[in-house]
């Protein structure tokens, strides 16, 4: 299984308010196009793989202390040779899958491709995926949406923001920073 998670709107403090901005996100022609460019996206890289994603008709609202993202979960049944072996395992599905239009743009290879010759920094592990596998294939990655960099002198921030046509860079810029909160607050807690 996997998840879609893309289009973003902030939290208002109270249940009334964020559930009042999720509806608002639910209906938004722009942010509604963007995370469907990615539920697409996985299931067509799915299929390459001969699985088929099954997805719910509608996304649901996943809601964090600052931020709430549209969510459609993708699930796809690997079949089992007799054994319980599989020719599928979690890296190469996540060779596939990786980087999705959320982090990477759409379609990927051009869009990876401008990513590289433009951006002035190395993400880092900015967007990758991270987590466990065992020497049967099998495993758990989550990508890694927000992420710091630490060393001695120096701490990097990463947050993003999905691209679509009738995004407004201010409010994209904007939204980069209502995710980069929880990590700043941790930050200066910790001092």
């Amino acid at each position: 299984s996997t998840v879609a998670l893309a289009g973003t709107t902030g939290t208002g403090g109270d249940e009334t308010s964020d559930a009042e901005l999720a509806a608002e996100m639910m209906t938004s022609r722009k942010i509604r196009s963007e995370h469907q460019f990615v539920v697409d996206d996985i299931t067509a890289r799915l299929a390459t793989l001969g699985l088929v994603g099954e997805t719910p008709v509608e996304p649901d609202v996943m809601r964090l202390a600052r931020v709430q993202h549209l969510r459609t979960p993708i699930t796809a049944r690997v079949e089992r040779r007799s054994g319980g072996v599989s020719d599928m395992d979690v890296i190469r599905v996540a060779n596939v899958l990786h980087p999705s239009p959320a982090v990477g743009g759409t379609p990927s290879d051009p869009a990876v491709e401008w990513i590289l010759a433009n951006e002035c920094f190395d993400r880092g592990w900015y967007a990758a995926p991270v987590g466990w596998t065992d020497l049967d294939g099998n495993g758990e990655l989550r990508v890694a949406l927000r992420s710091a960099l630490v060393d001695e002198s120096q701490v990097q921030l990463f947050s993003g923001a999905g691209i679509v046509a009738d995004s407004d860079p201010d409010d994209e810029l904007a939204e980069t920073g209502v995710k980069l909160r929880a990590l700043l607050d941790v930050m200066e807690s910790a001092r």
